[in-house]
């Protein structure tokens, strides 16, 4: 076993900061047989310029990552949820609220594979603060799970962490829940921009009146660029091109457009169909096919007993089977007060199709892969 006593911390005492330790264990460990869990008080997207790349690429690799995230203190942030259920597995992010007068506070990382462990307990939170900037101090833990003694170290983290998952205070995240918090206002709107503490800016400067500067390198962190009106990249399959249903649509997956929403307008800019059957929403697209384009009439429309979000465009739909493994890239525009939808296809051989297969696409159970850009 060896102990490390980890920062972020002034630079006069020379702390390997929490950031760098975990994104170098994560970079090393095998992905496929190893395991990250940890539990915090706060997440802010703020750590994503730092820790995103290392948490999608272990995921990607064939890593698995479980959360649970406290939401007691508006310490956690809409972003940071909504980036978390983005990259890790369904049932993999827990949140947590403690009713009762005491604030949920833990923070602890674990990330294990076969033969070796890394067991981090300190005071960061997955936070810019908490993992460069912030006064901190966190132990890591480094096991050989050869020796029982030591492995018993792992399951003891191992079962806390089960515990408080379980815990009646605990619940899965998904698109709904979040959307009910989110009306809470117990989350934080732009979290990069804002204190982890609550302190108000007056109280801080008055404050500074009676202390010494700490010498502390901090980092400045530019906040991910997010386009407002992001792009949605699918990969279709044969039924969505065949040609030889009734009705020209193709298949958008459910989660696809649960974890966004308000890209397809849903539920504020669908009405009912004529008949009432199902909520619809019409719209012109300009549909770009291999450099030729044209404007088409097309709808979004939803049959709940079926569970199909479907959008009807025939010349995607009779596009024909060798199109079957096609990107189809849609984004939206705002002209002369209408929304028109940009449909594009990027069919395998194009130069776009490899940058768009980089991404860090999802997989739905009939085979397509899709992700929000």
């Amino acid at each position: 076993m060896r102990v490390i006593v980890l920062g972020p911390a002034p630079t006069t005492s020379k702390l390997i900061p929490f950031g760098r330790y975990l994104k170098n264990r994560l970079s090393r460990i095998k992905p496929k047989c190893s395991l990250f869990r940890f539990v915090v008080a706060y997440a802010q997207e703020s750590y994503e310029p730092l820790l995103g790349k290392a948490f999608r690429n272990y995921i990607k690799k064939g890593g698995d990552v479980e959360a649970v995230i406290g939401v007691d203190s508006r310490g956690t942030s809409a972003k940071a949820l909504k980036e978390l259920l983005s990259i890790c597995q369904p049932s993999n992010v827990f949140v947590y609220h403690n009713p009762a007068n005491g604030t949920f506070h833990p923070k602890f990382y674990i990330l294990s594979d076969e033969k070796s462990a890394f067991i981090i307990v300190g005071s960061s939170n997955l936070t810019v603060g908490g993992i460069v900037n912030n006064f901190e101090v966190n132990v890591a833990i480094e096991l050989d799970l050869e020796l029982k003694e030591e492995a018993s170290i792992l399951n003891s983290f191992d079962k806390l962490f089960e515990d408080i998952k379980g815990s009646p205070s605990s619940r899965l995240l998904d698109t709904d829940l979040l959307e009910k918090l989110m009306g809470t206002g117990a989350l934080r709107g732009r979290a990069s921009t804002l204190p982890e503490s609550t302190i108000s800016s007056v109280s801080r400067n008055r404050l500074r009146e009676y202390f010494g500067l700490t010498p502390h390198k901090g980092v400045r962190v530019r906040p991910r660029k997010i386009r407002r009106r992001p792009r949605f990249v699918m990969s279709l399959v044969e039924n969505d091109v065949s040609g030889e249903r009734g009705e020209p649509y193709f298949l958008v997956p459910i989660r696809a457009r649960n974890q966004n929403p308000s890209f397809w307008g849903w539920k504020a800019m669908f009405s009912p169909s004529r008949r009432g059957r199902f909520p619809e929403r019409l719209f012109k697209a300009k549909v770009n096919i291999e450099g030729k384009q044209t404007l088409e009439n097309c709808r979004l429309y939803f049959f709940e007993r079926r569970d199909e979000f479907r959008l009807k465009c025939e010349p995607i739909y009779r596009l024909g089977r060798a199109y079957a493994g096609s990107f189809v890239v849609i984004s939206w525009k705002r002209e002369r007060n209408e929304t028109t939808a940009m449909i594009d296809v990027v069919p395998k051989g194009d130069q776009r199709y490899e940058g768009l297969a980089k991404l860090p696409l999802e997989v739905h159970a009939m085979g397509k892969k899709w992700a929000y850009d």
